[in-house]
């Protein structure tokens, strides 16, 4: 990989993780390391940016910003670039760890339903909602199975059993992405931010 290629992935990954007065700083950081400024694909735009990150090696993102309103543009520019979604109802604060991570519950629900519009690409959006500290920590770290090379959500059956030996693995398609909306990283662990794609829209 060139020095100019190996500046690219360095703004594609960390300018829009970046606020927009802080970006600035992290172009300045790159140019000053690589000696060449690149800039980001003429194609992701402002709008596009999530839909641009989610191309390379993350099959999940996160969008941050002061409300889910605001991530709508971000959505819309991927829509507009035939990415089909669909919004899991209520918030993950509404749902209880049991209720997200059931094989029968929204969540692989929303999954399976993304599966079977293959080839066509589907976003599955789950929104965070009033999310406390330690709350927010457990039902995130359930996602990291689904968030990495396994690609799988480990569910349990609401009819009963709840240990790791009676997990159901519902497959996340090759064609599915998961999409989190969120207004910070505060209820994130260290393994759940290195397995997100991650835009600071704000």
């Amino acid at each position: 990989m060139c020095i100019r290629d190996r500046s690219k992935s360095c703004l594609s990954v960390l300018v829009p993780m970046a606020t927009v007065e802080d970006r600035p700083t992290v172009e300045a950081e790159v140019l000053e390391q690589f000696g060449c400024m690149p800039g980001l694909p003429a194609e992701w735009g402002e709008a596009g940016m999530l839909w641009g990150v989610l191309r390379g090696s993350r099959h999940c993102g996160m969008v941050v910003s002061e409300s889910p309103e605001d991530a709508e543009p971000l959505l819309e520019a991927a829509v507009a670039k035939g990415v089909e979604l669909i919004r899991v109802a209520g918030s993950m604060a509404e749902m209880s760890v049991e209720d997200i991570f059931d094989v029968q519950g929204p969540v692989a629900a929303a999954m399976r339903n993304a599966a079977e519009r293959a080839p066509g690409e589907v976003w599955v959006v789950l929104t965070e909602g009033e999310l406390e500290a330690t709350d927010g920590l457990s039902k995130m770290e359930g996602f990291n199975t689904a968030m990495d090379h396994n690609k799988v959500l480990a569910c349990t059956s609401s009819s009963g059993g709840d240990c790791e030996a009676d997990a159901i693995l519902v497959p996340l398609g090759d064609n599915t992405r998961l999409v989190f909306l969120f207004k910070a990283c505060a209820h994130l662990s260290p393994a759940s931010v290195s397995r997100l794609a991650i835009v600071a829209n704000n």
